[in-house]
């Protein structure tokens, strides 16, 4: 990814950040592997927002690779599991 695409993947990320947090949930920010539940590991998400009702995991993507659209099919089918 270059530079101009970086910023704006950092960007969408504080955006969406930002939304979580003005709804009233803890988000945190490309949580470290200590931060991720431990049926995510493995995973990297861009945030993760805990919220009083439901959680929310965010992994922001940008363009069209193939090789990340198995992983994040991946990524939801373990999340859709817990």
């Amino acid at each position: 990814m270059n530079d101009s695409m970086q910023e704006l993947h950092r960007q969408k990320i504080r955006e969406i950040a930002g939304d979580y947090e003005a709804r009233g949930y803890k988000v945190l920010v490309e949580p470290d592997a200590t931060e991720v539940p431990p049926f995510l590991a493995g995973f990297h998400p861009d945030v993760i927002a805990y919220g009083q009702q439901d959680s929310v995991v965010v992994e922001v993507k940008m363009g069209t690779q193939r090789a990340l659209s198995e992983r994040y099919r991946e990524l939801a089918e373990t999340i859709r599991q817990h």
